[in-house]
């Protein structure tokens, strides 16, 4: 699995779209997160499935769609007095960030999914 993908950039502003494993375990409806996240719709991919510059892999979007891989995206801009060393150590640590923020947004939206009474 890739951690990260630079896509389309516009006055040096790029999209990054960012995957990460979704939790092991379960919400407090005892629905587990990969179900969670493919039941609710949240498992799709923003990118064309291929080998090509750009595209995600076959097998990484089908975990996508089976929810046990999350995808989400922001916006970078690298400052452009860095060095190519130092903007790709503050494009990675963004990418951590994003990981630790997608995981906890899913975790918030769908810690009730699936709850019934």
């Amino acid at each position: 699995m890739s951690d990260y993908h630079v896509l389309t950039g516009g006055n040096q502003v790029y999209l990054v779209v960012v995957h990460t494993a979704t939790p092991a375990g379960n919400n407090l409806a005892g629905v587990s997160w990969s179900s969670a996240v493919r039941y609710s719709g949240r498992n799709r991919t923003q990118m064309t499935p291929g080998t090509g510059p750009g595209q995600i892999l076959q097998a990484e979007a089908d975990e996508i769609g089976l929810g046990t891989i999350l995808e989400g995206s922001f916006s970078w801009q690298p400052d452009s007095n860095a060095t190519s060393q130092e903007r790709l150590q503050d494009l990675e640590a963004r990418v951590e960030n994003a990981k630790a923020d997608i995981i906890s947004s899913v975790q918030k939206e769908l810690e009730l999914f699936g709850l019934t009474s």
